[in-house]
């Protein structure tokens, strides 16, 4: 069992990600703002962040994730934000997909999925990380 942050401003992709893991026995919190995955992330130790690079509400459409990849990096170590971060982003372009990815990396997140993904394909990743 592992507990985990999903920070994404889409509610209803979150709410699947998280009954795919959820029904794996993890522990899953979901927060649609940068300020308050900081919030929870600064409350509590996780073991796997989910990360969406780009959030469409407006407190957050300059920074989207990066802001709690900032905060992350002040507080963990390399190795730590690298085997513990899930960078995701559903941008349209494949070229903007790969900009965010190096955005995410050098930030010290090196597991990026593009959207659409399954949950399946969330939840092999995260136990992956979890279960090294």
């Amino acid at each position: 069992m592992a507990k985990i942050l999903i920070l994404d401003d889409d509610y209803e992709l979150s709410a699947t990600w998280r009954n795919a893991l959820e029904a794996k026995g993890h522990i899953v919190s979901l927060s649609s703002t940068s300020s308050e995955a900081i919030a929870y992330a600064t409350a509590d130790e996780y073991d796997v962040f989910v990360v969406d690079f780009l959030l469409s509400n407006k407190q957050d459409t300059s920074d989207g994730g990066r802001l709690l990849l900032v905060h992350l990096k002040q507080t963990m170590s390399a190795s730590d934000i690298e085997d513990t971060v899930i960078g995701v982003s559903g941008v349209d372009v494949a070229t903007r997909t790969r900009a965010a990815q190096t955005v995410f990396e050098s930030l010290g997140a090196t597991t990026f999925l593009a959207k659409p993904f399954t949950p399946e394909t969330l939840v092999e990743v995260a136990e992956g990380m979890i279960y090294r």
